[in-house]
């Protein structure tokens, strides 16, 4: 099996089949395999070339059980509920406590439906892994195992992560070589339309590029600790006006934000998994915190309708980003659209022409472009390109970011004011359609 440090990722969802498949109809992946578990029902969905993006869409049957499936976090109770505290945004004179939006303790996996709630991360050296998690005083809420079948085992255990609902599982399974793990077995649907929608497009969305966690003020600082102290990442500067302590910030009238970034980085001697025959050897995780005394924004809105602290959304790669974009609308994907004056601002017109990009079709189709400086052995240009859909569930939670890398290793950092408004546009014009 073609492993990348992100083995899968795990989105629980209330909706069942019906939400897998409005997902695979809009988007080009396919349901590769199902799991009927203890208490859960579970489909894996892939990207259609490759095995590089994995979800695993999970929605819990019987409450009773699951707590003794072996894939499953701890989802009932009160060891399942997220331990959140502080405030929701951080704003002045703002005393409501997250934890008074959580779910009760005997409703504990609400928590997890319709988000985002588990990276799951291939290791290395899994058995000293765990002891030094342990050691370290990390939260394990399923101990070292081993699940097996016919083609093989994998050695697996479920942490709880510094951030909200977030869990991770941390996986071995160099000596599997089934469909993806114990227990999944290849989907046949000859009834779904859905599942062939697709099944003509190419595939240009390669693999996942990054995760970002939507947080409360003052919180990142403690997120980059811990990831840095227990996965060995390492953090990066989003541009070279962020500072170590402050990260990059940006503050106006209508935004205030502030990003900071880690990477996985493949040397670790101890830790996570990257196959050297895979093109994708990291993946980079974005911290984003509203800055305080902001008035509502996007960032609180997420921790609002989320309950907290979690995974606002993921940056699939593709190599195509306009013929990406044509084929998502086409299919009926919805995106949060930049400002009508993004193109015609100050230097954006040479910059994509610059690097060679047709500038009415990246207008048409609201592609946002992103330049960085040329290092000292590169004569070419390096850019991004990027488009954020809308929420892909009823709250405003998770959503998905396009993107493509020529060159560029940050985030779009002269961009970022435009994504902000894209979606701020868009929640104001669902929320306080009188302001829009």
């Amino acid at each position: 099996m073609d492993n990348n440090s992100i083995h899968y990722v795990e989105i629980g969802i209330s909706g069942g089949f019906a939400t897998v498949e409005n997902f695979i109809t809009k988007f080009p992946f396919h349901i590769v395999a199902k799991r009927c578990g203890l208490g859960v029902t579970q489909w894996l969905v892939c990207s259609r070339t490759s095995l590089n993006i994995r979800f695993v869409f999970t929605e819990v049957s019987c409450p009773d059980q699951v707590e003794n499936d072996p894939y499953s976090v701890l989802w009932c109770g009160s060891r399942s509920r997220p331990r959140w505290s502080g405030t929701q945004s951080g704003r002045a004179g703002d005393d409501m406590n997250i934890s008074a939006n959580l779910p009760q303790p005997q409703e504990g996996l609400l928590s997890l439906r319709d988000s985002v709630f588990n990276i799951a991360l291939e290791v290395k050296g899994i058995q000293c892994f765990a002891q030094k998690l342990s050691q370290d005083g990390v939260e394990i809420v399923k101990e070292l195992n081993t699940v097996s079948d016919e083609s093989g085992q994998v050695h697996l255990f479920i942490i709880k992560s510094v951030v909200g609902n977030v869990f991770h599982t941390i996986i071995d399974s160099q000596n599997y070589h089934g469909l993806f793990l114990p227990g999944f077995v290849a989907f046949r649907d000859t009834h779904s339309l859905a599942s062939c929608s697709l099944e003509n497009d190419d595939d240009n969305i390669s693999h996942i590029d990054h995760f970002t966690f939507a947080c409360e003020v003052g919180s990142s600082r403690s997120i980059i600790d811990w990831y840095e102290k227990h996965f060995y990442m390492k953090r990066f500067f989003i541009n070279r006006e962020e500072s170590e302590s402050e990260g990059f910030v940006i503050s106006g009238k209508d935004i205030g934000l502030r990003m900071k970034a880690l990477e996985y980085w493949k040397c670790a001697e101890l830790g996570l998994q990257s196959n050297p025959n895979c093109a994708v050897q990291s993946f980079k995780v974005v911290i984003a915190e509203a800055l305080p005394n902001q008035g509502p924004n996007q960032i609180d809105t997420f921790l609002s309708e989320h309950g907290g602290p979690g995974i606002q959304h993921i940056g699939l790669h593709t190599s195509s980003m306009s013929g990406t974009i044509k084929k998502l609308k086409l299919h009926g994907v919805e995106f949060a659209e930049p400002p009508a004056t993004y193109y015609s601002e100050v230097g954006r017109l040479h910059d994509i022409l610059g690097v060679g990009q047709d500038v009415q079709e990246l207008k048409e189709l609201g592609i946002l472009i992103d330049t960085e400086e040329e290092g000292e052995c590169s004569k070419s240009p390096r850019y991004l390109l990027q488009k954020f859909t809308k929420p892909l569930f009823d709250r405003d939670t998770f959503f998905l970011e396009i993107i493509q890398r020529i060159g560029a290793t940050g985030f779009g950092s002269g961009n970022i004011t435009a994504l902000w408004r894209s979606v701020q546009a868009y929640m104001n014009e669902k929320h306080h359609p009188e302001k829009s």
